[in-house]
């Protein structure tokens, strides 16, 4: 009986591991020039993973299942407008929600150096 009522209010279902696959492309640049990353690839993907940290900031996952991943983000990362530009006046992202099969790009909220990431939970 202890050990349902632990399993309830902790959320397992939502710890992983799940057998699913986080990818992960970072590409930093400035004006020397940029240097893109080769993708990384978390799986099995679990509660408390480091997805991203680089250029001030972090990506964890906060919770994970089959179906979705919700990453905790801390720092100066944003989505870029349609045309692909920054827009400064964004507050940065805090929480993020992929669906199984989607992607996101991030970028920084900076002018003369930064990074471009892009994560597929997969």
């Amino acid at each position: 009986m202890l050990s349902l009522m632990a399993v309830a209010l902790t959320g397992c279902a939502n710890s992983g591991p799940v057998d699913k696959a986080v990818i992960v492309e970072s590409h930093y640049w400035s004006e020397l020039g940029s240097t893109p990353s080769e993708p990384a690839v978390i799986k099995p993907v679990k509660r408390g993973d480091l997805i991203f940290q680089g250029f001030n900031s972090t990506i964890t996952v906060k919770s994970v299942n089959d179906k979705k991943i919700v990453l905790d983000v801390d720092g100066i990362l944003v989505e870029p407008t349609p045309d692909g530009r920054i827009d400064f006046s964004k507050e940065p992202l805090t929480r993020i929600v992929l669906e199984s099969g989607q992607s996101i790009q991030l970028v920084s909220l900076s002018m003369d150096a930064g990074v471009r990431v892009n994560i597929g939970f997969k």
